[in-house]
């Protein structure tokens, strides 16, 4: 998905936990209680907490002018997890 500057992704204390993101252009600004907590670029990746946790979202990230990121469903991840899991037991 392409965002434009200031396009929310996710908001802190949402429990929708649908999606984990991997940043694919530009930079995205992880706030958290409303103020600055870092920047991710390219390659970078966020939204794991909920997936793995099954609770709040504990930052809000919104784009840092022009940026693509790709959403991938959370339960592929988890279904991605778990097969990698079974196959290291083996």
């Amino acid at each position: 998905s392409e965002f434009l500057d200031g396009d929310p992704v996710v908001r802190q204390g949402d429990v929708d936990g649908a999606y984990f993101f991997v940043v694919a252009e530009g930079e995205f600004l992880i706030l958290r209680d409303g103020r600055p907590y870092s920047v991710l670029g390219p390659g970078d990746c966020f939204g794991e907490s909920v997936l793995l946790l099954f609770g709040e979202r504990s930052t809000s990230v919104c784009a840092q002018g022009r940026a693509r990121a790709y959403g991938i469903e959370g339960v592929a991840v988890r279904e991605l997890l778990a097969e990698q899991y079974e196959q290291r037991r083996r």
